[in-house]
């Protein structure tokens, strides 16, 4: 089959992916970085992303990782006031 002969039989398909709305008009968030700069420092330290590698690696609770990643978060937001 020729080369156009694909894209003849994937036109309806495209007008179709074309006339989605993919992002529904007055639905869309900000990121929580961009609503608060403080929300920029927790995902610049990687809180999250010690907590599981403390779980994964460490091999501590997931209780115990997640209070101490949001007494870290605390901490953060208290720097900034």
């Amino acid at each position: 089959m020729a080369v156009t002969g694909v894209a003849e039989k994937l036109k309806p398909l495209l007008y179709k992916l074309s006339r989605l709305k993919l992002i529904p008009e007055g639905h869309t968030k900000l990121f929580y970085s961009a609503q608060n700069p403080i929300y920029s420092s927790v995902l610049e330290q990687n809180v999250w992303g010690q907590a599981l590698n403390r779980i994964a690696v460490e091999q501590i609770s997931s209780e115990q990782a997640a209070d101490e990643a949001i007494t870290q978060i605390k901490e953060i937001f208290a720097a900034w006031r």
